[in-house]
């Protein structure tokens, strides 16, 4: 079967879809996996602890998302690399605090918030530490067709790993969970053929309409989820992937009201830019 035939084999297996149940979507990766956690009690850290180490985590390319302190790291037995050692990360925690006093003869408890800081490193700028507590992250193959696809896009954005997938416009730059945190190998490219498709509506690329607004971001998302099925289609796991991808574009429509000609209009799209992400050029009459 000719590309165009496959794509629009599974264009027309998500416009039958709108008329069928929604599938309940899922994310396909363990979110636990690289959240940022206490690496001696694995407690996850929260509120603003948790998103500043996970930026941190993601900016410096930390492979874990384990944290402690120096004196727990003392305690481990390790110590904290030399060229690391003015590089720790502050975090703060909230301690309530009771306090009595006398008011017209009688005792008062008062209850007041305490905020303290300290200073922690990231497993990766330390050495000498016992083996990780945390779960051993799953162990897939990469897939050679579609690590072809994701290594050879033209103009491609930079890749980051993190704890979510999303792309980033302001650092054109797809975030994407490591390999090991997702069910199975495919899992993983869908994801990334997702991020990535959503990259060329960059200037630099195709030139789409990314802003917010809820009809243009939904279009946007079924466009993603549709380019990224062609380009499993492409690599051979269309298959493995199709019921998420299922549920994901029935989502979308049913928040565009179920109109198929939203999802026709995005598969137009969806083509260019697995075109562009498998650097394949057609003759202008062909585009149109």
């Amino acid at each position: 079967m000719a590309r165009n035939d496959v794509r629009d084999a599974i264009a027309q297996h998500f416009l039958d879809a709108l008329n069928a149940g929604t599938i309940p979507w899922r994310k396909p990766w363990n979110a636990g996996t690289g959240r940022p956690r206490n690496a001696v009690t694995q407690r996850p850290y929260r509120g603003v602890n948790a998103f500043y180490l996970g930026l941190l985590q993601t900016v410096r390319g930390y492979p874990t998302g384990e944290w402690l302190t120096l004196n727990q790291t003392l305690k481990a037995g390790g110590r904290v690399v030399y060229s690391e050692f003015k590089n720790s990360t502050e975090v703060v925690f909230w301690q309530f605090i009771k306090k009595e006093k006398t008011v017209n003869g009688k005792k008062v408890s008062e209850t007041f918030p305490l905020c303290r800081s300290f200073r922690v490193y990231n497993r990766a700028q330390c050495e000498g530490l016992p083996a990780s507590k945390a779960p051993a992250p799953a162990e897939h193959t990469p897939i050679e067709a579609a690590q072809r696809i994701l290594d050879e896009m033209p103009n491609r954005p930079k890749m980051l790993n993190g704890e979510n997938a999303y792309y980033m416009l302001a650092t054109d730059s797809v975030t994407v969970p490591p390999l090991s945190a997702f069910e199975n190998a495919e899992s993983f490219y869908a994801t990334a053929f997702h991020e990535l498709a959503h990259s060329t509506g960059h200037k630099s690329r195709l030139g789409r309409d990314l802003s917010m607004m809820l009809e243009k971001y939904s279009k946007e998302e079924l466009v993603a989820e549709m380019a990224a099925s062609f380009l499993c289609a492409e690599a051979g796991i269309f298959e493995t992937v199709k019921e998420n991808s299922t549920a994901y574009v029935q989502c979308w429509a049913d928040a565009l009201g179920k109109e198929p000609r939203m999802v026709v209009e995005a598969a137009g799209l969806a083509q260019k830019a697995a075109d562009y992400i498998l650097g394949t050029t057609f003759p202008k009459e062909e585009e149109e």
